[in-house]
């Protein structure tokens, strides 16, 4: 959603009696938080609690704030905890707590939230609990692993880049050039087979970006055997 669709959502939900209606605080404070107004997002939680009990969305919501206003890892990490109490089924809780025991490096911590997402509502076909489970493999030295979630998430989205430099990296821990190369052929050949024009303007943009990074990292290998 545009920002100017937040702030159109943003004075319709103003307008309605949120009083008597808890849905209409959590929407709010949701389009506030997308739109970065964490302060915005924050005061209206505050005044939910007012006519209703904090529930493990306002829980979530008030995290993602700490998280994305002021990098509070610890208070944010607490706050999905208390939301995964009331609600262990819900994926986002879940998957953001994997991410930011990730970035705290708390692998361990990251790996066993990501194996309770199999007890929620995710849905496989994002890829991304692939893509953060190779990245948690990664810095576990484990690039053998890694390549595993890699190639499940890649194959979910062909135009992922991201996926396809991750993939191409754990090779090269690898030490294995035969199949960083077999990947960039694999790619190159979904290139040239596509047909941009049949493609979404945002999936042109990706295809575009793609046929770049692939000729970089060609012009990178070609130059390390050089100096071989």
């Amino acid at each position: 959603m545009e920002q100017t669709s937040y702030e159109e959502a943003v004075s319709i939900l103003e307008s309605l009696d949120k009083t008597k209606d808890e849905n209409i605080y959590i929407m709010l404070a949701t389009c506030y938080t997308k739109m970065h107004r964490f302060d915005d997002s924050n005061k209206v939680l505050k005044e939910a609690e007012k006519y209703f009990s904090v529930n493990a969305k306002s829980l979530y919501i008030s995290a993602q704030n700490c998280y994305k206003a002021n990098s509070d890892y610890e208070r944010a990490i607490t706050l999905l905890k208390q939301a995964e109490e009331i609600d262990p089924y819900s994926s986002d809780i879940v998957y953001m707590l994997a991410r930011l025991y990730y970035e705290q490096e708390a692998y361990d911590k990251s790996k066993d939230a990501l194996n309770r997402l199999t007890y929620t509502d995710y849905d496989e076909s994002e890829g991304k609990a692939f893509v953060l489970s190779g990245d948690v493999e990664i810095k576990c030295g484990m690039p053998d692993k890694a390549l595993e979630y890699y190639k499940k998430a890649f194959a979910l989205d062909k135009y992922d880049i991201d996926t396809c430099f991750k993939m191409i990296y754990a090779y090269s821990e690898l030490h294995d050039i035969e199949n960083m190369q077999d990947t960039i052929n694999y790619v190159e050949k979904i290139i040239s087979n596509t047909d941009i024009e049949t493609l979404s303007h945002e999936e042109q943009g990706r295809l575009i970006y793609l046929r770049s990074a692939v000729d970089k990292i060609k012009n990178i290998l070609r130059n390390h055997f050089d100096e071989i």
